[in-house]
C-alpha cells in the first residue's frame, strides 16, 4: 500500500495556491455559519446532513442563494 500512495504523492505537486481574503461574510454566508455552529457533531467529528434541510425548506430563499449556501456549507465542513 505504501508503494501505491508514495507514487501518487510524488506525481501530484501543487503548482499554485489561491488565497481569498474578505473583510466580512455575505448575509447568506453568515446564516450558513450560524446553522452549522448549532448542529450536532458526531463522535467521528462529522455533522449530520440536517443542516441542508433547513435551507432546502426555506421558501423565502432564492434558488441561487440556496445553491450557494449549500455549496458554501459543504466547503466549510471539509
Amino acid at each position: 500500500m505504501d508503494k501505491v500512495t508514495s507514487k501518487k504523492k510524488d506525481k501530484i505537486q501543487p503548482k499554485k495556491a489561491t488565497l481569498l481574503i474578505a473583510s466580512h461574510y455575505f448575509p447568506w454566508q453568515r446564516r450558513v455559519l450560524e446553522v452549522l455552529s448549532s448542529c450536532t457533531i458526531t463522535a467521528e467529528n462529522q455533522i449530520f446532513d440536517d443542516w441542508k434541510k433547513i435551507f432546502k425548506d426555506d421558501a423565502t430563499l432564492d434558488k441561487e442563494i440556496m445553491k450557494k449556501s449549500l455549496a458554501f456549507g459543504s466547503y466549510v465542513m471539509v
